[in-house]
């Protein structure tokens, strides 16, 4: 058992060191992935407290004890992975909750070592605070089940966390209540769960590498369909959003539209007080027109200042409506950069996306009547009709 034992516990830190050393390389080699510096410092945690738990015989740690630090490394472990999911998932980081309970914790763990030293309770005490600590993961991973891997992340913690409160259950009854550190690593119930806990936790790198190759791929796809300076679609985007929604505009429905827009005077703006300042005032702008719009249609910056909106399902006058809305926002808002009394008014075009139109072609008449509301004065709507002469003026802000 001794040589079994020795064998399983070097392969263990291997394998953690492996993943989080590979972790921790993605986390410096993508910039979008913070997590990955959560999940890293999690399996070097496992990494960590499993070498201490091997060669614990053969270091002195003064005053403390091989499991002080490792019982801490152990909650650690559990706090790194829900910061890792959390972050990964774009959920609220309950860092005060895990740092109060990892406290608390930690505090009953010095208690019951420099006060009362007692290392049943302390064996029972870090299961149940570990388990405590990574039950928020839960909700996070069974509300984002999209694919078989995301189901193994969660079945992988939840178990994990099962086997620590079975744990601490069942060795109310099995652990001797006068065990010590000596007797410790021979307690067949301690080597039994602390194998099976162990081999989840290096069978769940492998979803979670899964998961950040997935991730990648993912932001690959969003890079090459969003504006990188605006965050709104770019050209290429937005013909995909109208090639999602073509096959409804062929059924019943209220209209679809497009709107197009362009910042007026946008050269004198990056000719007198600089680029930076232009792409601050793009940026602002697109922020507004994207809140303007909620989830009704879809944006996309197709050039330098110009910004095309599909709006699917929609009356003539409730897109003319928006287009004077954010007329009247863009108008009004205010640009610390520019001089006091200076604003970046835009001018608008509104055309029907109709059944037998690409994207190219709505786009042109909707820039159509964008040109005449720049020839007409600009910070305006007009209206494309292909029939009429027809245009809406609106009130100049």
């Amino acid at each position: 058992m001794n040589v079994e034992l020795d064998i399983f516990t070097l392969f263990l830190p291997l394998n953690f060191g492996f993943f989080g050393i590979a972790f921790l390389l993605i986390f410096l080699l993508r910039e979008d992935s913070n997590y990955m510096l959560w999940f890293g410092a999690a399996y070097m945690c496992a990494f960590l407290g499993s070498l201490i738990e091997l060669f614990h015989l053969r270091l002195d740690f003064g005053f403390l004890r091989f499991d002080d630090i490792s019982n801490g490394l152990y909650l650690l472990i559990s706090i790194c992975s829900v910061m890792g999911i959390a972050i990964s998932h774009k959920r609220p980081l309950p860092i005060k909750s895990l740092s109060a309970l990892f406290i608390l914790g930690y505090g009953f763990q010095a208690y019951w070592h420099f006060g009362v030293d007692d290392l049943y309770i302390r064996i029972i005490v870090t299961d149940i605070v570990a388990s405590l600590l990574m039950a928020p993961v839960l909700p996070i991973l069974w509300n984002n089940r999209r694919n078989m891997m995301s189901y193994g992340l969660f079945w992988s913690f939840a178990a994990i966390i099962a086997i620590n409160i079975i744990r601490s259950i069942i060795g109310i009854f099995m652990i001797d209540r006068n065990i010590t550190l000596e007797t410790y690593a021979h307690e067949p119930y301690i080597i039994i769960f602390y194998f099976i806990s162990s081999m989840i936790a290096v069978a769940m790198s492998l979803p979670l590498l899964v998961k950040v190759a997935l991730n990648i791929v993912e932001n690959y796809k969003q890079e090459t369909i969003k504006d990188p300076l605006t965050g709104l679609l770019n050209r290429r985007g937005i013909k995909k959003y109208f090639t999602e929604y073509q096959d409804r505009i062929s059924l019943p429905s209220t209209g679809h539209y497009a709107i197009q827009l362009d910042l007026d005077n946008f050269k004198q703006i990056n000719d007198n007080y600089g680029h930076n300042v232009g792409d601050l005032i793009l940026k602002r702008s697109a922020q507004l027109i994207r809140s303007i719009i909620n989830k009704r249609g879809a944006c996309a910056r197709i050039g330098g200042e110009e910004f095309i909106i599909l709006l699917p399902d929609i009356t003539l006058e409730q897109a003319t409506l928006l287009a004077h809305n954010m007329r009247e926002a863009l108008a009004t808002k205010d640009h610390p950069e520019l001089p006091i009394g200076h604003k970046s008014t835009a001018s608008f075009g509104v055309a029907e996306v109709q059944n037998y139109y690409t994207i190219e072609q709505a786009i042109e008449n909707a820039d159509r009547a964008l040109y005449q509301a720049k020839d007409a004065g600009r910070n305006m709507v007009k209206i494309f009709n292909a029939h009429t002469d027809f245009s809406v003026k609106l009130k100049v802000a």
